[in-house]
Formats: C-alpha cells, structure tokens, sequence
C-alpha cells in the first residue's frame, strides 16, 4: 500500500491480460477501497470510493456470491452513503454466501445502525 500507482499499473496490467477475471477486479475495488480508507482526511465519497463501488458490483456481476464484494458494498453503503437499508442488505448476503462470517456480520449491522 506504499505506492498506489505502481499496485493500480500492476493489477490493470494483469486486467488486460485476463479482462474477466472476478479476482483481479475484487483485489483492484480493494485497492481503490483501502486507499481511502488508510487516510483519515478522505473519508469522504471520493472518486476512489466510487470507482471501489463500481468495481464490486462489477465484481457480482460477473460471479455472484463473491461474499467480499458484498461485505465492501455494505461498508460503503453504511460509511460513505449513509443507505443503512442497503448495507444491511450487503451484509445478510454475506452470511448467506459464508455463514461464518455471522458474528462479524452482524457486529458491522450493530455498527451500522450505532451511526446512523
């Protein structure tokens, strides 16, 4: 995460070689995702936010029941759009799609709804 560019090169690079490959596209949306979120000042919906947004629903598109994708989509629903509904939505999906993940899952649906 120390140099964005060259990770944005890298994965776009392996997208060109491989344009339909759900796991280069999720680790891409994580990287515009975690990008913002490692700075403080940004936590706004930035165009990273947006084009991370975009990414992961791409990302379903393609392969339904990437539970990563739905667990960031929730995350922006709930931090940077303040959709709480739909967040909650993301969330529920990702336990269905992992059941082990319910108790993190629904500690993030608690937070969700503590900042509202």
């Amino acid at each position: 995460m120390k140099n964005f560019e060259a990770q944005k090169a890298i994965l776009e690079e392996g997208l060109k070689q491989c344009p339909n490959s759900s796991r280069l596209i999720n680790q891409l949306a994580k990287m515009y995702f975690q990008w913002d979120e490692s700075t403080p000042e940004k936590m706004h919906y930035s165009n990273h936010i947006k084009k991370a947004e975009e990414l992961f629903k791409k990302c379903i598109e393609m392969k339904p029941g990437v539970e990563d994708s739905c667990y960031f989509l929730a995350l922006i629903e709930s931090r940077y759009k303040k959709n709480q509904k739909k967040a909650v939505e993301y969330m529920k999906e990702t336990i269905r799609i992992n059941p082990q993940r319910f108790t993190e899952s629904w500690n993030m649906i608690c937070l969700f709804y503590k900042d509202a």
